[in-house]
């Protein structure tokens, strides 16, 4: 992910969400963040129409629907677009989010998530990306992105992007995690009882969410 690319004024979408909608097999109960997604991508459609596109699993007879993604066609998918959207399962986990988050940063195209406790440790908002705190607020903040000028879009995509390649890349995660191994070694060589982490180096990957 993160291949080279020219941001281009001409796109299919202007909203992409990337996400299956899973399916429990226990009556009456599903993973936490499954009616959300739901909700939003319905509320999505109704707004956008058309130019909402709806990929993964199990979304059949939802407006926007383009069917299943295979995992390393995300990024192109993502640049038919303005504006991609997502929300994670478990969001009232602190730091949570899966890895669809830095691929869509790493698109280059301005990203639109769902907040969870302490995300403003990892990214700015409006800097990095943007977030909301309702499906209703997400809908809300989306049409005014679209509305607004594409520039401003095209920057914030651009600036998510250059974060992702800094902090979210394999190879800079695995620098973070031997940095974390070295400094726990380090405090119990010198009898240090509490070990302290920096947010930024413990925050939770899941994939194809």
């Amino acid at each position: 992910f993160g291949r080279p690319w020219k941001p281009s004024t001409n796109r299919r979408f202007d909203v992409v969400m990337i996400g299956n909608r899973l399916r429990s097999r226990l009556p009456f109960l599903s993973m936490p963040g499954v009616r959300e997604r739901e909700a939003l991508a319905r509320l999505m459609f109704k707004s956008f129409n058309n130019r909402f596109g709806l990929y993964g699993k199990n979304w059949n007879g939802y407006g926007g629907d383009q069917g299943y993604l295979p995992f390393f066609e995300q990024e192109e998918v993502l640049r038919t677009s303005w504006m991609s959207i997502g929300l994670d399962h478990f969001p009232s986990f602190p730091l949570y989010f899966s890895d669809r988050l830095p691929i869509a940063l790493m698109s280059g195209v301005a990203h639109l998530t769902n907040y969870t406790q302490g995300l403003e440790t990892l990214f700015q908002n409006g800097q990095h990306l943007k977030w909301f705190h309702t499906v209703e607020e997400a809908v809300h903040l989306s049409e005014e992105m679209i509305h607004g000028p594409k520039e401003e879009l095209i920057a914030l995509g651009l600036r998510g992007q250059s974060l992702a390649k800094e902090c979210y890349t394999e190879r800079s995660r695995m620098a973070r995690i031997l940095q974390m191994i070295k400094g726990i070694n380090n405090q119990k060589q010198s009898g240090t009882k509490s070990l302290n982490y920096d947010a930024k180096n413990v925050n939770s990957f899941t994939r194809k969410s």
